[in-house]
């Protein structure tokens, strides 16, 4: 008899520049390095601008079995999305189990000022949403 998937629920969703895992304990614990709500571009640099990498902290419950996350980024105006990444998690048998994710981001291109968003789906859902304001330099 195969197990049955159940959708999981998002209760964190948190952009950040780092992130560090201690293995040693158990649960994991798990530390954020500079999570952001705004960014601006390296000093002597404008826009465009790429980041190099960023990281995105979810967590997850109320699921079992394993699900694909897909991870996109989406600006104010532009009726584009971006996809960044796309991520399975395991999530185990036990419904009540609350999972830690650590997500890198690589090479994340910003092209000029105004509010971004990281959007976070599953199955054509959004699941969580987390915006970001890019500062202008000028």
């Amino acid at each position: 008899m195969n197990p049955v998937n159940i959708s999981p629920i998002v209760r964190q969703f948190i952009p950040c520049m780092g992130i560090s895992c201690d293995t040693k304990v158990t649960p994991n614990r798990y530390t954020l390095d500079g999570p952001f709500f705004a960014l601006r571009p390296p000093v002597g640099m404008g826009y465009p601008f790429t980041a190099e990498k960023l990281w995105v902290l979810c967590q997850f419950s109320d699921a079992t079995g394993t699900h694909m996350f897909h991870l996109d980024l989406s600006f104010d105006l532009d009726t584009r999305v971006r996809s960044l990444r796309s991520f399975h998690v395991y999530m185990g048998e036990d419904k009540l189990a609350v999972r830690h994710y650590a997500v890198p981001i690589q090479r994340v291109p910003f092209r000029r000022p105004g509010i971004y968003e990281l959007v976070l789906r599953y199955g054509g859902e959004v699941l969580a949403r987390a915006a970001m304001r890019l500062e202008d330099v000028t």
